[in-house]
């Protein structure tokens, strides 16, 4: 059987889906295609996932072309359990940069170039919705009476603040506020 899992914990996969078994004999073609496991690569990008590693058809994503392509071999493992032969396609969330120029929406893809790119998730931290801040400062002089001795001074900063998101989960982390 072919099994989907995610390896962001690479000691402790968790399989996110399966192909069923695939009977057959010693020497016939298994009777689950390449256009099957690309179909179900696609969905799991679609779903914030990058591949890792194919071990079913050796297929890796081009980021050039935006396409998988077969380019690797297959690496078959034994289940331990009945002999049955796993063949094993491994994933891991992708995690993006996010930056004042390309921020966080929900409603957009991230590559809008890429029609199978995922929408960006909703962000576990708020925060990560407001990348930049601007602060004013006015400062007054007065004498003791109130009355104004010099003009006053408005400062105007800027500052901005990147961070990651995972495509699955919606994590993020925030860096520190830097001046602009």
């Amino acid at each position: 059987k072919v099994v989907y899992r995610n390896t962001a914990n690479p000691a402790n996969p968790v399989v996110l889906s399966d192909s069923g078994s695939l009977d057959g004999a010693a020497g016939e073609s298994v009777p689950y295609t390449a256009d099957q496991v690309r179909a179900k690569l696609e969905e799991y990008k679609k779903a914030g996932y990058e591949l890792v590693t194919d071990g079913y058809t050796g297929y890796t994503y081009n980021e050039a072309t935006k396409s998988f392509e077969r380019t690797g071999t297959t690496v078959p493992t034994f289940d331990g359990v009945d002999g049955e032969q796993v063949f094993n396609v491994d994933l891991k969330p992708r995690v993006v940069p996010i930056t004042p120029e390309k921020p966080v929406d929900p409603s957009k893809p991230v590559d809008p170039t890429d029609p199978t790119s995922p929408n960006y998730p909703k962000p576990d931290n708020p925060e990560a919705l407001k990348l930049t801040e601007d602060v004013k400062r006015t400062v007054r002089y007065v004498d003791q009476n109130g009355n104004v001795v010099s003009p006053e001074v408005v400062d105007n900063l800027g500052f901005k603040r990147e961070g990651t998101i995972n495509l699955v989960t919606g994590e993020t982390t925030l860096g520190d506020w830097t001046p602009t």
